[in-house]
């Protein structure tokens, strides 16, 4: 049965809901009723919203088997008297959304004592339409015991609040004739911190606690992490994971610092791209010009696991003219064919690698471990400006595909997208029973844009995609150096997304039955970010496969193998 749609009048009644349950809290503290009673009710009437609300931050999956959000008990020594002091001189932090950027303003700062330990927390103000006071902040139970991006103690736009305590004032009457606001002494309870709504599923997007609003100091009251993300298809992000995807971050900024070119931008492409409509253009002729083909060793190829399929696989080098002009040594496609001896025209996997990979040889590999039981043939495709691809000039693979340099930026995905597409009419050509592609991180875009456009395909698997580009560029460790660049040309988040709409999948409809595309993400991905991920397999209707991993893990989890082998004997 399908589900309903939740509707923006339903958001209205959740936050009219939410903010009568603080009202009734203020009234209880007020009148002397037991605090524990309270606490208990409120949080009964928080687990029926996310029971039954349509605006609940759980999946109707995830409704269907709720049975309760988990809580520390409740702590009398937490409920607080602090100090509430204006800030109108902090620098605002911007925060993504997913579809905008918007900026946090310190709007005042927190101070209080727990067990004669003095702290402080910065309250923001966030600067959208409407606006409202947000107290995110991140204490030492994450995230053993609570969600490792902090909790919220309030966020005034959807009606969770404080109490004013200010002087005089007893009764709502006595605070209209006080007009204006100060700050001043206030009542805050952690006991009543609660989770964003990131902490329950995927498909939401949260400001986090900033390090300023990390206390070093256990706050173990209110909400606890949550366990139960999306059903056993959800894993929670592993955080050495996360600490890869750090590294590789630092890595590749060492690399980018001390091998980069400079950063060469066409002004008047850059403003043509940025007055264009972002459609896609016309493809160029994907006839197959030019292809030669050359025997090459496969066992040096083949790590110890693989040397098993040495008979069973030939492997050629494949050169074709790219459909772009193109300066040398771009003009050429350069790809790896590994084929059964016996079965040459067997079901055949092209797989787009990343960027900024150097050699094919640990894709063979893997494409190798993926396929080889299942009978399958591999097509692996070099990216442009990648290895043999390169401009003589680059200090590394793939300098001179994407990066701060957006007009270079959309014609490289663009190419690559059309370079696949005359690998499928080479492979079609050579008689190959069927033709899918996949690939990772880049060339999980690719894979994207590929399905999108390409309806002789059986299949596509974009791998922990970059489906945002200017998400991974404005948000990723990885692009520190990108964002500079764009910054020296006056570019913002927005203006970036906007130059970008051309390679965003999602802005077309699919070209194959949605039932034959399996996304697969990893939930502690810091390079491709899942939200996005999980959004376009949304918009598509199409398989999503979440795991634990990072971008950095993704690809060579056995569950990847496993799932991957699974959709492909399904279809």
């Amino acid at each position: 049965m399908e589900e309903p749609t939740a509707t923006w009048l339903d958001l209205y009644d959740w936050r009219q809901r939410v903010a009568r349950m603080y009202r009734d809290r203020e009234a209880g503290w007020r009148s002397g009723e037991d605090e524990a009673a309270i606490l208990a009710r409120f949080r009964a009437e928080r687990d029926a919203l996310f029971a039954r609300h349509p605006q609940s931050p759980l999946s109707a999956a995830a409704q269907r088997s709720f049975s309760g959000l988990p809580y520390f008990p409740h702590n009398p020594a937490l409920k607080l008297e602090a100090t509430l002091e204006p800030d109108s001189h902090g620098e605002p932090i911007a925060f993504d959304n997913g579809s905008e950027a918007m900026l946090l303003q310190p709007a005042a700062h927190l101070r209080f004592s727990i067990e004669g330990v003095a702290a402080q927390l910065t309250v923001y103000w966030v600067a959208a339409y409407g606006g409202g006071l947000l107290l995110p902040f991140r204490d030492a139970t994450c995230p053993a015991e609570s969600y490792g991006g902090g909790r919220y103690l309030f966020d005034t736009v959807k009606g969770s609040d404080f109490l004013r305590l200010d002087a005089g004032a007893t009764t709502p009457l006595d605070e209209m004739r006080q007009p204006g606001y100060a700050g001043g002494r206030v009542i805050v309870d952690f006991n009543y911190a609660y989770n964003p709504s990131c902490a329950y599923d995927i498909r939401w997007v949260c400001p986090l606690a900033p390090r300023e609003n990390w206390l070093s100091l256990p706050i173990s009251a209110g909400e606890m992490r949550f366990h139960d993300l999306e059903g056993a298809r959800m894993k929670r992000g592993n955080p050495v994971s996360a600490l890869l995807d750090e590294a590789l971050g630092r890595l590749t900024d060492q690399m980018r610092i001390s091998k980069s070119n400079p950063l060469e931008v066409d002004a008047a492409a850059l403003a043509k791209l940025l007055s264009s409509d972002g459609s896609w253009p016309p493809a160029p002729s994907l006839a197959v010009r030019e292809a030669t083909t050359q025997p090459t060793e496969l066992l040096p190829l083949l790590n110890r696991r693989n040397r098993r399929w040495r008979k069973d696989y030939m492997l050629d080098s494949i050169s074709v003219a790219s459909p772009v002009p193109s300066a040398p040594p771009n003009d050429l496609i350069h790809a790896l064919h590994l084929y059964r001896s016996d079965h040459p025209t067997a079901p055949t996997m092209i797989y787009v690698h990343g960027w900024g990979v150097r050699r094919l040889q640990m894709r063979l590999n893997l494409g190798l471990r993926w396929l080889g039981p299942l009978g399958m043939n591999l097509l692996l495709v070099e990216q442009p400006y990648h290895m043999q691809r390169s401009p003589e000039r680059s200090r590394y693979s793939g300098e001179f595909s994407i990066g701060a340099n957006l007009p270079q930026t959309v014609s490289t995905v663009q190419q690559s997208v059309w370079d696949t597409q005359v690998m499928i009419s080479w492979l079609l050509a050579q008689g190959v029973e069927s033709v899918g592609v996949a690939g990772e991180s880049l060339g999980g875009l690719v894979t994207a844009l590929v399905a999108q456009f390409e309806p002789r395909i059986a299949y596509a698997i974009p791998l922990m995609p970059a489906v945002r580009l200017d998400r991974v560029f404005w948000r990723s460790r990885l692009s520190r150096q990108v964002r500079v660049g764009l910054r020296q040309q006056g570019l913002t988040p927005q203006s970036t997304a906007y130059a970008l709409r051309a390679i965003m999948p999602g802005r077309y409809p699919l070209a194959i039955d949605p039932q034959r595309v399996m996304l697969m993400q990893g939930s502690a991905d810091r390079v491709a970010f899942p939200e996005y991920t999980t959004r376009l397999a949304q918009r598509w209707g199409a398989r999503l496969e979440l795991s634990g991993h990072s971008h950095t893990t993704e690809l060579f989890g056995i569950s990847t193998r496993r799932r991957i082998q699974k959709f492909l004997s399904e279809i």
